[in-house]
């Protein structure tokens, strides 16, 4: 109701005050807008970020900074890459799986990929995860590799939005018709009753986004490859014209 009666006195002050504005002097202007875009800069929330999460405090300097060097739209590109960072995991010879930029010694997983997102997903940056599989599954085939599994790690995700399911989804779906498996693991609680909400949990390996990624991978490659441009239906249930 509140949104509402402000939205209203807003609408009114444009059509009755618009005139009056128009000599109003040019200092007197600008010293509201001043004033006002003064208090737009949180820098009371800054120090707190800068001594609560550090890491969240430079995300908040870099778009402040980028606001005012760049326009808006190439600003907004940046901070999709700051806003979740993801990783392509290799795997040791003891069988556990970590960031392979981390441990260069780390083994390939050949034709399967398995990335983790550092943070949670939404709808800011939740195409950052889908574009960087992608371009992995690109990257593997130039050096003729054909990808057969994809392994989302959740270890590290606490929530997600309706937008990030959306994307998780049509990922899943574009993926099955290439012939390529789609698993989700590590999911907590709150993300795999999110998914159980939906028909992604059907269609992701195993019906399970709880296993962990060392069971992910082994059971891709236990399991045959599955065909090109393959009904989604032969790996789970069919998603043709089906919400999420």
């Amino acid at each position: 109701l509140a949104s509402i009666i402000t939205c209203l006195i807003v609408v009114l002050s444009l059509y009755t005050l618009t005139s009056t504005l128009y000599y109003l002097p040019s200092a007197t202007l600008a010293s509201i807008i001043i004033v006002a875009g003064w208090t737009l800069v949180e820098f009371r929330e800054a120090k707190w970020l800068y001594r609560v999460k550090r890491d969240e405090f430079f995300v908040w300097a870099a778009s402040f900074v980028m606001t005012l060097g760049a326009q808006w739209i190439d600003r907004f590109d940046h901070l999709l890459h700051l806003g979740a960072y993801v990783e392509v995991q290799g795997e040791l010879d003891n069988g556990h799986f970590v960031d392979r930029e981390n441990f260069p010694e780390s083994n390939h997983l050949g034709d399967i990929i398995a990335v983790r997102v550092e943070s949670s997903l939404y709808f800011a940056n939740c195409e950052r995860v889908a574009q960087f599989i992608e371009r992995e599954m690109v990257r593997l085939q130039t050096l003729g590799i054909t990808t057969h599994g994809v392994v989302l790690d959740c270890f590290h995700m606490n929530d997600m939005d309706a937008t990030t399911i959306q994307v998780l989804s049509d990922t899943q779906e574009k993926l099955a018709v290439r012939g390529v498996r789609f698993a989700i693991s590590n999911a907590k609680s709150r993300l795999y009753d999110m998914l159980a909400a939906t028909n992604l949990l059907k269609r992701i390996l195993a019906n399970d986004p709880t296993i962990s990624v060392e069971d992910a991978v082994r059971m891709m490659r236990e399991l045959p490859p599955l065909d090109s441009k393959l009904n989604p239906a032969t790996s789970g249930t069919s998603t043709a014209n089906n919400p999420v």
